[in-house]
């Protein structure tokens, strides 16, 4: 993001701008990550078999976005971009009712989802090591950014 002058002008822009979102993870070094999701990636995590191991199946997609458990081997954040090859993901109908709704709206084409929450599940005490992360589509933020007329 740029602005003319100096930088009492840019924190007045960045201070007035609701599109910004502010992310913070002491367990990664103690940074702060301020990001455009319409406009940028933070990091781009390329889940490959050799990276993440599913705990409970295959990734589902849902209206609230693609949730799947993992064994907690990386360290994601919330605003992390994750690449999933969209043919691992079950969107199976389970019924024909009217309440089904049309998941291909919610797949993204490149297979870029945008991680929203992440739920930590680490008992040393039970068989529960997990962490379950629910994302959504890129290409989401993509098209409410075209309509708001941003780049």
């Amino acid at each position: 993001t740029s602005v003319q002058g100096n930088i009492s002008n840019w924190l007045d822009m960045f201070c007035s701008a609701n599109n910004f979102i502010v992310s913070s993870d002491s367990s990664y070094g103690n940074d702060v990550s301020i990001i455009n999701p319409y406009k940028t990636n933070n990091r781009v995590i390329n889940l490959t078999s050799d990276k993440v191991v599913l705990v409970s199946g295959y990734p589902k997609l849902t209206s609230d976005g693609l949730s799947m458990t993992v064994l907690p081997t990386f360290n994601f954040m919330p605003m992390d971009v994750i690449l999933i090859d969209n043919s691992l993901i079950d969107l199976s109908a389970y019924s024909n009712s009217s309440k089904e709704f049309n998941k291909s709206m919610f797949l993204d084409e490149d297979g870029k989802y945008l991680i929203t929450q992440l739920d930590y599940s680490l008992e040393n005490r039970d068989s529960q090591f997990s962490v379950s992360i629910t994302a959504k589509a890129r290409s989401l933020y993509s098209k409410i950014a075209a309509v708001e007329g941003h780049n």
